[in-house]
């Protein structure tokens, strides 16, 4: 049973058969909370928190492609305007799974409309931060910026679409947009 306490995390090897291409593996967390999560520890010591880290009844679920080092760690992110909020755990689950990020100065913003450069920014965070091959897809959307690759990732993979040659990064996202 894994510690959910960051200091006390103790390295977990997890070994997949050279004959499997991915594995779910269900790792036995007490107290498991909607922080928790799995970290990929790398060969070169630097860590990556899995976004798709799933929260069941048994601890902790993640699909590997392979042989890996992981840890379970509280990742929580305390944000001063969520406290005591409805969404209070979904808004745990989705910023320790570094989804979502929050607005600043220590803010999520829960009550916030989100912007189509929002939805972009968090489609790409779940898929891993693919890089695009193209970098000029939209005439609104600026290089550099915090939601550049994002979406040039997702109009490349054919996940969104903007309007003509425009995205539209800070128009609010519609529900029949989302969809």
């Amino acid at each position: 049973t894994a510690s959910t306490n960051s200091a006390d995390a103790i390295p977990i090897d997890v070994t997949v058969p050279a004959s499997v291409d991915k594995v779910t593996v269900t790792i036995p967390v007490e107290n498991a909370a909607p922080g928790t999560v799995i970290v990929l520890v790398h060969e070169d010591g630097t860590e990556e928190v899995v976004p798709k880290t799933v929260l069941n009844e048994d601890g902790l679920a993640v699909t590997l492609d392979g042989s890996a080092t992981i840890k379970v760690v509280d990742n929580s992110k305390r944000f001063n305007d969520t406290e005591n909020h409805w969404a209070g755990d979904a808004i745990t689950f989705v910023s320790s799974r570094e989804l979502f990020n929050g607005v600043g100065n220590d803010d999520f913003a829960p009550e916030q409309t989100m912007d189509r450069a929002m939805l972009a920014t968090v489609l790409w965070r779940l898929e891993g931060k693919q890089e695009a091959d193209v970098n000029d897809t939209f005439s609104d959307v600026e290089s550099g910026t915090w939601y550049t690759d994002a979406i040039n990732w997702a109009a490349e993979a054919g996940i969104i679409t903007g309007y003509g040659d425009s995205y539209g990064t800070n128009d609010p996202i519609t529900r029949e947009q989302m969809v």
